[in-house]
């Protein structure tokens, strides 16, 4: 990410529900990727994907040239994140 955003502050938003869309970073030397699918009207949750994420923040590994999930909406992670309230 760019020096310039601020990868908790992504987080804590995310966190709080706040959808993508609407954080509007608009920077062109981010490496955003969206998704578009056909035919849909609104916004999916995990739990109407079977509990599998409908959103993923990945970042760059260090060392590797891959990419990690540092967080996501899915079931599983949101229960986590409940737990550690």
């Amino acid at each position: 990410m760019p020096e310039d955003v601020n990868k908790e502050e992504i987080l804590q938003k995310l966190n709080k529900g706040i959808l993508p869309l609407e954080i509007a970073y608009d920077n062109p030397d981010m490496n955003v990727e969206w998704e578009i699918i056909n035919e849909t009207e609104e916004f999916m949750s995990a739990e109407e994907n079977d509990g599998q994420s409908t959103i993923e923040l990945m970042e760059s590994e260090k060392g590797s040239t891959g990419l990690k999930c540092i967080w996501d909406n899915s079931f599983e992670s949101e229960l986590k994140r409940k737990e550690n309230e």
